[in-house]
């Protein structure tokens, strides 16, 4: 059964965490649907990316070498709607989805799926 994880409205242009599985918890996400909206009225992008390193966000490059989804366009009011069964599968080590938008506070993004 699906359950919600996050939302977030990322209030910058650089990279912002969506959600992350920590190894303490011993824990696995399975994403099975991201909803992403364009909420200011104007066209933009979004970027997304899966980060299974320690580092934190600040430290890292993230462009299209390695995304998931790079400079996607967004029209003005658009939602777009990722969906999948087992979409994303992050696990045990230290894994963070990643947002990046081309427009400050413009786009929300609403992750759904599974924890086991």
């Amino acid at each position: 059964m699906n359950s919600f994880f996050s939302q977030t409205r990322p209030s910058t242009t650089d990279a912002t965490e969506l959600l992350s599985v920590h190894p303490s918890n011993d824990e696995k996400i399975e994403i099975n649907s991201i909803w992403i909206c364009e909420t200011s009225g104007s066209a933009t992008t979004f970027s997304l990316f899966i980060d299974k390193s320690a580092s934190t966000i600040a430290d890292k490059t993230y462009d299209e070498n390695n995304a998931l989804f790079y400079e996607v366009g967004l029209e003005a009011n658009e939602v777009i709607h990722l969906d999948g069964t087992r979409m994303i599968v992050m696990t045990n080590a230290k894994t963070i989805l990643i947002a990046q938008v081309g427009n400050a506070s413009a786009v929300t993004f609403t992750i759904f799926g599974e924890r086991t």
